[in-house]
């Protein structure tokens, strides 16, 4: 076994745009998580970085999707909201984290 956090698993048809929940304008992420391998994984946790034009950090989060397993082969959507304002976002760097 590996100490590689999410692997074997790939984020697919990922998502953004803008929502308004509230006075705020929402970052919505939205896309697929897919179980690569022949076995069940844990689903890690999925940790967010939206960064500038420059690559620079502007707001990092962490988050946990309803379903805690994901089977072999399967394909499971996700929708994360992120606060971040819209101007100044250009990159989104998703990741598993523990």
């Amino acid at each position: 076994s590996s100490d590689l956090i999410g692997e074997g698993l790939s984020f697919q048809n990922i998502t953004r745009n803008y929502t308004q929940e509230g006075e705020k304008e929402m970052l919505n992420i939205k896309g697929f998580i897919f179980n690569e391998t022949d076995e069940a994984i844990d689903i890690p946790s999925i940790s967010v970085n939206v960064m500038d034009s420059n690559a620079i950090s502007l707001k990092q989060s962490t988050h946990q999707i309803d379903k805690q397993t994901i089977s072999p082969k399967e394909k499971i959507s996700f929708s994360l909201f992120v606060d971040v304002p819209p101007a100044k976002a250009k990159y989104i760097l998703l990741s598993f984290t523990k």
